[in-house]
């Protein structure tokens, strides 16, 4: 299982080949045409930016992807760029860092607030799902969330000192603590304070 933060460190031009070969060709192979009404010029510049913008996708879930957009392709033609980024996200959720509005929120009053509170880690998990900022409802359920992850953290840690970790422990925390540090990168990028 490859990390956010791995996925982020990688080279771009690998990635963008990936989705070029994955995506991109496997849909001009089965003969998908561009959308009617858009100029040659204007499709070519769709397909650079989704491959910019997918090029953090895994191999299986871009082969997912090509799978999914060539079902829901209408009278053969590419669907719009917006909904094949969807359908991307909904594979698999780009890293944090590649999410603008999640970046935003988390250099805001907002994400300040969450990280004096203890819930920037969860406040970046959401942010990167494309929601809108958290009502105030919301933020009390992210608060709820930090405190039952903390425990978790601590509780997988004293399993994984005594070697007792299950296979889902390791992955969990995998996951936690690399959401975290892209957070406190995210942030101290933004005031430039490493943490």
């Amino acid at each position: 299982m490859q990390s956010a933060v791995a996925l982020t460190k990688e080279k771009p031009e690998a990635g963008r080949a990936r989705v070029r070969r994955l995506l991109i060709r496997r849909l001009n192979d089965v003969g998908l045409q561009k959308r009617h009404g858009m100029k040659a010029e204007a499709h070519l510049d769709m397909l650079g930016r989704l491959e910019a913008k997918l090029a953090y996708m895994s191999e299986v879930n871009l082969n997912g992807l090509a799978d999914l957009v060539i079902a829901k392709a209408e009278n053969e033609r590419w669907p719009k760029e917006v909904t094949i980024l969807q359908f991307g996200n909904r594979l698999q959720l780009p890293p944090p860092r590649r999410v603008d509005y999640a970046v935003s929120v988390m250099r805001s009053a907002m994400g300040k607030q969450a990280l004096a509170g203890g819930y920037h880690v969860e406040l970046l998990d959401i942010a990167r799902r494309w929601g809108p900022p958290p009502s105030k409802y919301e933020i009390s359920q992210l608060q709820v969330r930090s405190i039952e992850n903390v425990r978790k953290h601590d509780q997988v840690m004293a399993r994984a000192q005594k070697n007792l970790a299950s296979r889902d422990d390791q992955q969990w925390l995998a996951w936690y603590l690399g959401l975290k540090e892209e957070c406190e990168a995210i942030m101290s990028e933004a005031t430039g304070v490493a943490s």
